[in-house]
């Protein structure tokens, strides 16, 4: 896959070239930078197409959600840190342990979605902060812009609590 990658964009290249050449030598009204722009989302559709290739994942690591879809479940949670990006998590902490606690869970939620369903008998504070979003609360509140926090009704801050801490930036965020 490495080797059809250079083909491309080396004839990808070379058709630029190409065309500015055509364009100023016989002064011929070519659009080059719109032609440029349409194959190179051309190209990115191709890939998405295609499938998982080395353009989107050169450094995924397991707990980053992109261009996907992942369900996981309370004790599926092996990582503090989850990362969504042209993607879906949905995330159901409602069969998390109370001896996993105190445990500090970050959800970041860039032009995609996240949905985590929690169990209101367990301490669980969640912090919000989203930027151009919408992200929804139990408790009715809805955040586009700016932060916003939730707690259940069994959380006091003195005990064991699980702490979900989640930025959402072009994206959408419930909590149910």
């Amino acid at each position: 896959m490495r080797m059809g990658t250079a083909i491309f964009w080396g004839l990808f290249l070379i058709f630029i070239g190409f065309a500015l050449i055509i364009k100023y030598v016989f002064d011929l009204d070519i659009p080059v930078v719109k032609i440029v722009i349409a194959l190179f989302f051309i190209s990115i559709g191709i890939k998405l197409l295609i499938g998982k290739t080395k353009f989107f994942h050169t450094s995924q690591k397991e707990t980053d959600i992109i261009f996907n879809e992942t369900r996981l479940n309370g004790k599926d949670i092996n990582s503090s840190e989850y990362n969504v990006i042209f993607g879906k998590l949905v995330l159901d902490l409602r069969d998390f342990e109370l001896s996993d606690l105190p445990k500090r869970l970050e959800i970041n939620t860039i032009f995609g979605a996240t949905e985590i369903l929690i169990n209101d008998s367990l301490p669980i504070q969640v912090k919000v902060e989203a930027v151009f979003s919408g992200a929804r609360l139990p408790n009715g509140n809805t955040v586009a812009f700016g932060d916003s926090e939730y707690s259940t009704s069994s959380f006091n801050p003195s005990d064991k609590f699980l702490l979900i801490k989640s930025d959402v930036i072009f994206g959408g965020l419930e909590i149910k």
